[in-house]
């Protein structure tokens, strides 16, 4: 017959430390109720001690957890004493300082399929789980933005996008037939060679603008086409950020191809890659290249700061693909240099942070430039361009 196991236990458990001319040790206390922080054990057992909540008084009712640890070795007071492993409380938990977390990892909430986590380095995630759940950010009851199951956000009372805050242009190039030039937002540049013409409207899906170099002698002023958005941005402003699509047509030889923004808004290409030899022709400008001329067939990060090339001018690692969408993103910091942020398919390939990148209060344009490189023409589809920053 097997025995019934019954144990009371009388006293305070002391665990010592495995050396044992050592006074260091934690108490392993049970009570039914909270821990006590005033009154012994709890006031004297040090910190790292542990304390069981036995019964069903002082909150220890089901969902909450039973097990506080000592943390602070103080006046002998209750907070010195938390609550810990929370699957689910009616109560709310709140956190004395900021909740870092590291790389994948999560914090569950129980029953609820509810999940806040960091995946992946540099990647977040809040994940709403059953069907009628939401996530609340603002004031939960009146004005606040709200994220149901489906990812669709929806805004509540006077939560609103604060668009008067920044100013943002994108062109997807899916609302034209045709161009005209003084008709669009673009400034539109080719070179000499008769292949070399304007950017034009593709009918392409989604919509993209063509860009269709030349094949003379592979300079800017023969073979290169490139779009130039008119309205200039500057750095100081803050929160400035471009980004675009594009991929290169049937094969990445034969060409050069920059996407970021320059200065000025006649045709030039603001670098050239020989050799793995980065070249500036702009002042100032901030972007990614690829040219074939490169022995690092690969999108370079570019950055010049009043004729002053930046030192991180680099390899981003990542090779374009033909006929294979890319996408691209830079971050400027207000002061244009200290840690200027390149991204490809939405992971960071790059980081700038050395005293150049681009000058803070010099006029930038957004830009897009393909040149053929002498041997054959060559085009290029680009399915979007925005670049957004503060209002000043």
């Amino acid at each position: 017959m097997a025995n019934t196991p019954n144990v009371t236990l009388v006293s305070v458990v002391r665990v010592y430390d495995a050396d044992t001319t050592s006074t260091a040790y934690i108490e392993i206390i049970t009570n039914d109720s909270a821990p006590d922080g005033a009154s012994d054990p709890w006031s004297s057992a040090p910190k790292g001690s542990l304390h069981i909540h036995g019964g069903t008084s002082g909150g220890a009712t089901d969902d909450y957890s039973a097990l506080y640890q000592k943390v602070d070795d103080g006046v002998g007071s209750d907070d010195e004493w938390v609550r810990f492993i929370v699957d689910k409380s009616a109560v709310a938990t709140s956190l004395a300082a900021a909740l870092t977390m590291s790389t994948d990892t999560p914090l569950y909430f129980r029953d609820s399929g509810q999940v806040i986590y960091s995946s992946a380095a540099n990647v977040g995630n809040i994940a709403v789980g059953a069907a009628a759940d939401v996530w609340r950010i603002g004031a939960a009851a009146t004005n606040y933005w709200e994220v149901d199951y489906t990812g669709q956000l929806t805004p509540a009372g006077s939560a609103e996008l604060d668009l008067v805050g920044q100013t943002i242009f994108f062109d997807d190039f899916n609302t034209y037939q045709t161009w005209v030039e003084a008709e669009t937002p673009w400034i539109l540049n080719s070179g000499n060679d008769a292949q070399a013409i304007d950017p034009a409207i593709s009918s392409a899906e989604n919509g993209v603008m063509l860009l269709t170099t030349g094949d003379n002698d592979g300079t800017a002023a023969e073979d290169a086409v490139q779009a130039v958005y008119h309205v200039p941005v500057q750095a100081d402003s803050g929160g400035l950020v471009v980004q675009g699509r594009l991929h290169i047509n049937t094969a990445i030889t034969d060409v050069s191809v920059f996407v970021g923004l320059t200065d000025i808004t006649t045709l030039e290409e603001p670098f050239t890659n020989a050799a793995d030899s980065i070249t500036s022709h702009a002042s100032d400008a901030v972007g990614f290249l690829f040219d074939d001329g490169a022995t690092t067939k690969e999108w370079w990060m570019c950055a010049v700061d009043g004729d002053s090339d930046d030192a991180g001018n680099a390899t981003s690692v990542v090779a374009p693909v033909a006929d294979t969408y890319q996408k691209f993103r830079i971050e400027i910091p207000a002061d244009g240099a200290t840690g200027i942020l390149f991204y490809i398919n939405d992971a960071l390939v790059g980081t700038f942070t050395g005293s150049f990148g681009v000058s803070p209060d010099v006029n930038l344009y957004l830009t897009v430039v393909a040149c053929g490189d002498g041997t054959s023409s060559k085009t290029v589809d680009v399915d979007y361009l925005s670049v957004k920053h503060t209002r000043s």
